[in-house]
Order: structure tokens, then C-alpha cells, then sequence
């Protein structure tokens, strides 16, 4: 594992992976290589267009700028809330402006289900809002402008939060707001498909199968994680399963699973 380094380029030779190029030029050599980077990334940067199908390039020709719950609000309370559902959807008679967008309803995440997410007595919260990456591409011209937009959204979100659960806004310790760049600056995935419509049923159900995705003029190379249709966690580690099961196969080695 080597962290703070990127993958500039998947290396191939004769219609094979065969390892990868780092962005301070570093080779790695490799028999096969699997992708769990986001699907556009892995696409339009990493391999060669050409290995492209037209429905793939379709899909990814231009990123998606409406990204669902890619805003994330988070709460450290000082509050009990495990007599409270693990999820929970607030409407509101007001709505709130969240990043520009006008939200009636408020999805609350409740984390006190899980005693190490937070200390005795305490609960960790979390929001997830719809929102335009552009938004806050523009506004993160102006640090001053976008860390107070943030401020804004968590004030917001907590005042909404108080009309259904009253003094929650005293008893919040620890606020944090996670924003489309947030994802894109630790994790390098931004965003998806440039059109919401081609994203096919069939695709949706290969992902329920977990298949790894592979390139018919890109041989030892396999594509996995959500946004080529890995279903929630357990979908997007039983692709990786999947893709490390497929070589073993090709290897004529035992694959076994604890």
C-alpha cells in the first residue's frame, strides 16, 4: 500500500495491463490491474480512449454536475438519541436554502446505534443533501465565501433539526461539513456519468451480480467500485472478490473465502 501516491496511468503493452505509472513517474509492474478509482477518472484518464465502447464514451463524455447526497452535514451532540430511529426523514413547513437549492425535507443519519462512533451519553448525526458540483467549484474561488456558505448550511441544518428535537442546538460539540470538493480533494473521486438517463436497468443489475467490468481490447484489466454499479459496500467488496476470483480462475489456482 503506498498512500499519497496517484496513479497517473494504467501501462499496457500487446492489448495488456501490465502494470502502472505513478505521477512522479515511478512504474509499477503488475500481471493484472484492478481499478477501484471512480469510473470517469478510470476512463478518460487512466487507460486510452480507444479501448472505449461507444456507449462508454457516451456515458462518459461529460461529467455530471447534479450529484445525489455529495454534500454531507455531521453533528457531534451531547445528546442521547439511541430512542430515536437510526434514520429519519424531518419535513418541514418552511424549507431551508441549501446551497442554493430550496430542501423541505431533512434525512437525518443516527449513529448511536454504534457506541464507537461517539462517547457515553453522546451521538453522532449526519445530513446528506443533493447538490451542483459547479456551485461549489464557483464559490471555492473565494475561501472566505465558501467556508462561510458552509457555516451557513450547518446552522441551517441544525435549526431545522432543533423544530423536531428542541435544545439539540446547545448540545452540538463538533460540526463538519463535507462539500463535493471535500470528497475530491481526499478521496480523488468527483463525479460521475454525464447524463443520468444512460444509466441503464441492465446496468443496475449487473451490479446486484457484483461483476468486475472488463475492456474486450484491454486483457488483465478489471474496473470495480459504485460508480460502475457496485451496490453499497458489500456490493463494491464482493466485485473486488469477484475480480480477484476471475484471475485466480484464469491462473488454473484454488480460490478460496473464508
Amino acid at each position: 500500500i503506498l498512500y499519497n501516491t496517484a496513479v497517473e496511468r494504467v501501462m499496457e503493452d500487446s492489448g495488456r495491463a501490465v502494470g502502472v505509472r505513478l505521477e512522479n513517474g515511478e512504474v509499477i509492474s503488475a500481471d493484472y490491474v484492478i481499478s477501484d478509482a471512480y469510473g470517469y477518472d478510470t476512463f478518460k484518464k487512466l487507460i486510452d480512449d480507444r479501448h472505449l465502447t461507444d456507449r462508454l464514451r457516451s456515458m462518459y463524455s461529460k461529467p455530471i454536475d447534479r450529484m445525489m447526497m455529495a454534500l454531507h452535514v455531521s453533528f457531534g451532540v451531547k445528546m442521547d438519541l439511541s430512542d430515536r430511529p437510526n434514520a429519519f426523514s424531518l419535513f418541514l413547513d418552511e424549507p431551508i436554502e441549501i446551497a442554493g437549492d430550496n430542501c423541505s425535507i431533512v434525512n437525518v443519519i443516527n449513529y448511536s446505534y454504534d457506541k464507537k462512533l461517539s462517547p457515553e451519553g453522546k451521538t453522532s448525526l449526519k445530513v446528506m443533501y443533493d447538490t451542483y458540483f459547479s456551485y461549489w467549484e464557483e464559490l471555492s474561488k473565494d475561501q472566505k465565501k465558501y467556508e462561510e456558505e458552509k457555516e451557513k448550511i450547518a446552522n441551517r441544518t441544525i435549526e431545522a433539526i432543533e423544530r423536531f428535537i428542541p435544545g439539540i442546538r446547545a448540545a452540538v460539540e463538533v460540526t463538519d461539513v463535507a462539500t463535493p470538493l471535500t470528497t475530491k480533494k481526499f478521496t480523488s473521486n468527483a463525479r460521475g456519468y454525464g447524463s443520468k438517463e444512460e444509466f441503464r436497468l441492465r446496468d443496475t443489475l449487473k451490479g446486484f451480480l457484483n461483476k468486475p467490468m472488463t475492456l474486450k481490447t484491454l486483457k488483465n484489466f478489471f474496473v470495480i467500485g459504485h460508480s460502475i454499479g457496485g451496490t453499497n459496500l458489500y456490493g463494491c467488496a464482493a466485485m473486488g472478490r469477484n475480480a480477484v476470483k476471475k484471475i485466480c480462475k484464469k491462473e488454473k489456482k484454488d480460490f478460496y473465502s473464508s
